[in-house]
C-alpha cells in the first residue's frame, strides 16, 4: 500500500499519472469451485445427422451465481439453435471461465473460427476484453462482465455456404463424447430404431418388447442366436408392390392417384409408397430408412399445361423441414437429388410457377 502510494505522489510530482486498468483484475481468492452443468437435447452432428445429445459444461465463476446455461436445441430445423447462452445473476464485477465441449453446435466451420462474445448483447473483442484457448474437448473461454449484468452469449463464425448445411458441432475424439443409455435417448423423443451407442458396443432390439440395448459384438451374437434379441441392421427393406427394378440401381415407382411414373436412386432406405395432389403441386413419399442416405428422383416432362408459364421452382420437405437439394434441367426431364438423415419418415416435394399470371402450386411433371 505505501509503495502504491509513493508511486501515486511521485506520478502528480513529476506530472506523470499511468494507470492500466485491466478487465480481469478479478482477486483470484474469490474464484468459486469448478461446477458442472448439463444440457442435453437434439442437435445435428457434422455428417448432418439429428440426434440426441448430452453436454457436460465445466464452469467457474466470482463475484455472480450461473442460473442457466442453454444450447438452443435444433429440433425444429438445422438453423435454430448454434452456441451457447449463460444466464447470470450478479453480485458485482466478476468473470466466467467456461469450457465448452467442441462438439456443441457453434457454427458450420471445422473449428469455431473467431467466436462472438456478447454481454447483455454488447460485443465485447479478444485479448483486450475476454480470453480464448482449447483443449482436445473443450473450448475455454475467460470472460468479464459488469455488476448488472445478466446475459453472455458465445457463437462460433460460419462460412458463406452456411445456407447449405446445418450449425453443427465439429468431430472429436470418442472419449470426448458422452453418450446417454438407450433408455435415456427413448425418454427423450429418440425413435428406437435411431438410438445410437458407446463407441465399441452394437444396438441390438429385445424379441420380448422391441426395445433397444446396447452390448458387446460378441454379446449381441449370442443373444440373436438364443433368439434374447435380433439386429434391425440385418433385417431386409420390403420393396412395395409398385416398385420396378431397373438395371444401374435405376428404380421405377407410380404416382398413387396419377398414371404418372417416377425414377429414383436410393441410398439407405426405401420409398415405401406414394401419394400426390398434383392441383397443389404437391408429391409425398414415405420412407423406411437405415442409414443416412441420399435420392435422386427424375420427372418426366409431359403433361401440358398452357395456363402455366415458366419453369417450376421446388421446395423439398423432410419430415416437415425444409432442406437443400441439387437440381439439374433437361428438355425431357427434372432431376432432384437431395440428403435425408436416418430415421426420416416423410418426403414432400412442391412444385409452383406462374399459373394464370400468378404463383401457384405446378405439377413436376410439366413441360
Amino acid at each position: 500500500m505505501k509503495l502504491l502510494l509513493i508511486s501515486i505522489i511521485a506520478g502528480i510530482l513529476f506530472g506523470i499519472v499511468v494507470i492500466t486498468p485491466s478487465v480481469f483484475a478479478v482477486s483470484e481468492s474469490k474464484e468459486s469451485e469448478w461446477q458442472v452443468y448439463t444440457v442435453s437435447g437434439n442437435f445435428y452432428l457434422p455428417n448432418y445427422k439429428l440426434t440426441y445429445q448430452v453436454f457436460k459444461i465445466p464452469y467457474q465463476i466470482t463475484n455472480a451465481e450461473v442460473e442457466k446455461i442453454e444450447v438452443p436445441d435444433q429440433s425444429e430445423g438445422p438453423f435454430h439453435g448454434g452456441g451457447t447462452i449463460v444466464n447470470i445473476v450478479t453480485k458485482g464485477d466478476g468473470i466466467l471461465k467456461i469450457q465448452i465441449p467442441r462438439n456443441v453446435p457453434m457454427g458450420n466451420m471445422g473449428d469455431i473460427g473467431n467466436p462472438f462474445i456478447l454481454v447483455d448483447g454488447e460485443e465485447v473483442r479478444r485479448s483486450t476484453q475476454y480470453k480464448e484457448s482449447q483443449t482436445t474437448c473443450f473450448w475455454e473461454f475467460t470472460i468479464p462482465f459488469k455488476g448488472g449484468n445478466k446475459e453472455i452469449d458465445i457463437f462460433g463464425t460460419s462460412t458463406a455456404s452456411s445456407s447449405q448445411g446445418p450449425i453443427r458441432g465439429i468431430e472429436v475424439p470418442p472419449e470426448c463424447v458422452i453418450k446417454p443409455s438407450p433408455k435415456s435417448q427413448i425418454a427423450n423423443g429418440v425413435l428406437p430404431e435411431n438410438v445410437t451407442c458407446k463407441e465399441g458396443l452394437q444396438l441390438i432390439f429385445k424379441s420380448k418388447d422391441n426395445s433397444p440395448a446396447c452390448v458387446k459384438p460378441q454379446t449381441a451374437e449370442k443373444l440373436v442366436e438364443r433368439g434374447w434379441g435380433y439386429d434391425i441392421s440385418a433385417i431386409s427393406l420390403p420393396v412395395p408392390e409398385n416398385v420396378i427394378e431397373q438395371p444401374n440401381s435405376m428404380k421405377t415407382i407410380k404416382v398413387t392417384n396419377t398414371d404418372f411414373t417416377i425414377n429414383y436412386t436410393i441410398t439407405g432406405g426405401e420409398i415405401l409408397g406414394t401419394d400426390s395432389d398434383l392441383d397443389g403441386g404437391a408429391i409425398l413419399l414415405s420412407l423406411m430408412t437405415t442409414s443416412d442416405g441420399e435420392i435422386t428422383i427424375i420427372f418426366p416432362r409431359i403433361q401440358t399445361n398452357t395456363s402455366c408459364t415458366g419453369e417450376v421452382e421446388f421446395f423439398v420437405l423432410v419430415d416437415g423441414r425444409e432442406i437443400h437439394y441439387e437440381k439439374m434441367i433437361s428438355p425431357t426431364e427434372r432431376r432432384l437429388t437431395f440428403k435425408f438423415t436416418d430415421g426420416a419418415k416423410e418426403i414432400e416435394i412442391i412444385g409452383q410457377a406462374m399459373c394464370y399470371g400468378m404463383p401457384s402450386g405446378a405439377s413436376p411433371f410439366l413441360k
